[in-house]
């Protein structure tokens, strides 16, 4: 698939990013909390990437909470809230949504085989030292850090920013297969375009005072 006008790195910031804020509230001064944007900071390249990812970690601290929810009523509101989250990236046609999409894959390879996945990381480690030969793009790479973490396998330390460089389609997948079960195939395939580099205002931020809309 193409990527849209609208989302490559050499057109202006989509439209649809513009203004873009977290879909719950968040406490500001809270360094920890993951649901904040603040907390992707030094960690995400631009702005709306931040918020995607508080926005995942948000959708994923309520569909964790569930299984501890006390009545059909809370699972059912947690899950709404989750829904709603979730459904202002999976649909967008542009390199944030596929962006959150593939994060749903890799954080269920982490949850499914977290040592399979942390023998990906590891034979990356060279690639962030050597670009040329990275098989996989910036955001992907962040991807596996913040899901890593969202699973409870990992930190992820700001300096762990990631690259971007080509794209060899498939290949962080065939890593993940190779030390799968026979006929397991990996979800998390790496391969669609970059979307977050030398795109103009990607340094913006928004006010640091007030909550999520």
């Amino acid at each position: 698939m193409n990527e849209p006008d609208s989302a490559r790195p050499d057109r202006p910031w989509p439209p649809s990013t513009v203004g873009l804020w977290t879909a719950e509230p968040f406490d500001p001064a809270d360094p920890t909390d993951a649901g904040s944007p603040n907390y992707y900071v030094g960690k995400a390249v631009w702005w709306a990437e931040q918020v995607m990812r508080a926005d995942f970690a948000r959708a994923d601290q309520l569909i964790q909470a569930t299984v501890r929810a006390g009545s059909d009523a809370e699972i059912d509101s947690l899950s709404d809230r989750a829904e709603r989250i979730a459904a202002r990236w999976r649909d967008r046609d542009d390199g944030l949504g596929r962006a959150w999409n593939h994060a749903i894959d890799a954080r269920e390879d982490w949850r499914r085989a977290p040592a399979v996945m942390h023998r990906l990381l590891e034979s990356l480690e060279a690639d962030i030292v050597d670009p040329d030969r990275a098989p996989v793009l910036g955001i992907e790479l962040r991807n596996l850090l913040h899901t890593r973490e969202l699973a409870g396998h990992g930190i992820w330390l700001p300096r762990e920013t990631g690259f971007e460089t080509r794209s060899t389609p498939g290949a962080a997948a065939s890593i993940i297969e190779a030390a799968l079960p026979t006929g397991a195939v990996a979800r998390s395939d790496l391969t669609y375009p970059p979307t977050d580099r030398g795109i103009p205002g990607a340094d913006e931020h928004a006010p640091d005072e007030g909550a999520g809309r």
